[in-house]
């Protein structure tokens, strides 16, 4: 599988709704301002099905937000825990998988192997 990456810096924090998702990349790696919250992404094309990866790469810790209000139903997530999901900052970053359900209309975290 070949992945087209793309690395996101900058000082954005707090809420960040219906964040826009580059088109052509896959596999993105954040590393932003303090605390930011993702409560959801734009990047899906006409409903369709789009598979990312989210690594945090960055000195903070960041959240993915549960079904968060502040982003556009279409654009929310679906974490695993049914609760915000952090992605802890450090040495050894997780990777996390979303997937973009055409049905329910919304991201599908999946975490691990």
């Amino acid at each position: 599988m070949n992945l087209n990456p793309i690395r996101i810096t900058g000082s954005d924090t707090g809420n960040l709704n219906n964040y826009s998702l580059t088109d052509g990349y896959d596999f993105f790696s954040f590393s932003l301002g303090l605390a930011p919250v993702f409560t959801g992404f734009v990047g899906q094309v006409n409903g369709e099905s789009r598979v990312v990866w989210i690594v945090n790469t960055g000195a903070n810790d960041v959240t993915l937000a549960h079904q968060n209000a502040n982003s556009s139903a279409a654009n929310r997530i679906i974490t695993t825990t049914g609760a915000d999901y952090t992605l802890t900052a450090g040495t050894h970053p997780e990777v996390v998988q979303l997937v973009y359900d055409p049905f329910a209309l919304r991201w599908r975290m999946r975490v691990g192997d």
